[in-house]
């Protein structure tokens, strides 16, 4: 499969990630490279004026863009180039969060509407491993110009633990900049999602102090592939405690309903809003 105008070999996305931010930091520390719009992570930049519903547009539609290829990705057998998901030693697929990072990345560059870094140094310090603060990495951060940052992304895979959503969920929340969190799911059901949305939500509450303070958004994207669907829903904070107590609560719920979220079902596109489910998959 093609992705746009590139293609890409079967290759281990780990790797082949690896070794482009190798290169690319035997280039001088800070660079744009001509119509792509690539800017190598330096010292943080800060927010400055952009236009808010622009970008919240472009994060959301760009979750459904990368949501679709990796659908498609994922259900073809017959690939002759383009992006694919690699095989482990037994022959399965593996899926991670690598794929949906490189699709961002290449429809970014391609539209030319953004700048875009890589591995990002937080602003913010972080005490996650051992007892010393240190600067964090974001996945990915959109920039207007080469240092005005206005959006991070992190991308995750699986029904993951409840500390590796945590330590990035702080990221989000702490540095000041609207975001978005996409997840990557294989295969889901109500129970998954319940699951997931349950670990969200302890999450959340061990970080209570920045999120009742937080004055961002942030979207939350579930994409699930077998199933063909992303599920979608804004995290509007605005810095009120009760405010931002509701939004969790909301969003997920002590009783594990989840209401509001919006089902993309990329296969066949239809856009619906799904209103108090315990998760939206049957």
């Amino acid at each position: 499969m093609v992705v746009g105008r590139f293609e890409y070999h079967a290759i281990d996305l780990c790797k082949f990630s690896q070794n482009l931010w190798e290169n690319l930091c035997q280039a001088e520390s800070r660079i744009c490279i001509t119509h792509c719009n690539l800017i190598l992570p330096g010292s943080p930049g800060r927010l400055g004026e952009y236009n808010m519903n622009e970008i919240m547009e472009y994060l959301e539609a760009t979750a459904k863009h990368i949501s679709k290829e990796l659908g498609e990705i994922h259900s073809r057998t017959d690939h002759e180039h383009g992006l694919v998901f690699p095989r482990k030693r037994d022959g399965s697929i593996r899926i991670s969060e690598q794929e949906a990072k490189t699709l961002f990345l290449h429809r970014v560059l391609s539209e030319r509407r953004f700048c875009l870094s890589v591995e990002v140094p937080t602003e913010q310090r972080y005490r996650q491993k051992g007892s010393k603060e240190i600067s964090a990495r974001v996945d990915l951060t959109l920039l207007k110009g080469s240092t005005q940052r206005c959006a991070h992304v992190e991308f995750k895979a699986h029904n993951c633990g409840v500390e590796d959503i945590r330590k990035d969920l702080e990221k989000l929340l702490r540095e000041n900049s609207t975001g978005m969190w996409f997840h990557v799911l294989e295969n889901a059901n109500r129970g998954t999602i319940k699951s997931l949305m349950g670990k969200f939500r302890k999450a959340l509450e061990s970080l209570s102090a920045h999120v009742e303070t937080c004055g961002c958004s942030f979207l939350f994207a579930i994409c699930v592939l077998r199933k063909g669907c992303l599920q979608l829903r804004w995290l509007d904070f605005t810095g009120d405690v009760e405010n931002n107590r509701a939004v969790v609560d909301d969003a997920f719920g002590k009783d594990g309903r989840s209401k509001a979220w919006q089902l993309h079902e990329f296969e066949n596109p239809v856009q619906k809003e799904l209103v108090d489910t315990p998760g939206v998959l049957k």
